[in-house]
């Protein structure tokens, strides 16, 4: 898989993960992350390159995206750090 279709992977799994939550679920927002992932797959650290200008809708995406393990797609060799997606809500 190259970095292309695994950035596009990774950008639809955390949206769905953000949207599984109750206190973000139905919440119009779009983001741009920069995200660092591990060889295997974990989220070492991301940043909110682009925030939703709501604190508050951007302090629930912080949470969410803290709980967020590991990605399940196979890490590209080569993989640029940090990686940049855009992750926009199914409502928005």
């Amino acid at each position: 898989m190259g970095v292309t279709a695994y950035a596009s992977g990774a950008a639809r799994f955390i949206a769905q993960e953000l949207g599984r939550d109750k206190h973000r679920h139905g919440l119009d927002f779009r983001v741009e992350l920069l995200t660092w992932i591990g060889p295997h797959g974990h989220l070492q650290r991301f940043e909110l390159a682009r925030g939703t200008d709501d604190p508050k809708i951007d302090a629930l995406i912080r949470g969410g995206f803290e709980k967020i393990g590991v990605l399940p797609q196979q890490v590209p060799e080569g993989l640029p750090q940090a990686m940049r997606i855009r992750v926009t809500s199914t409502d928005a």
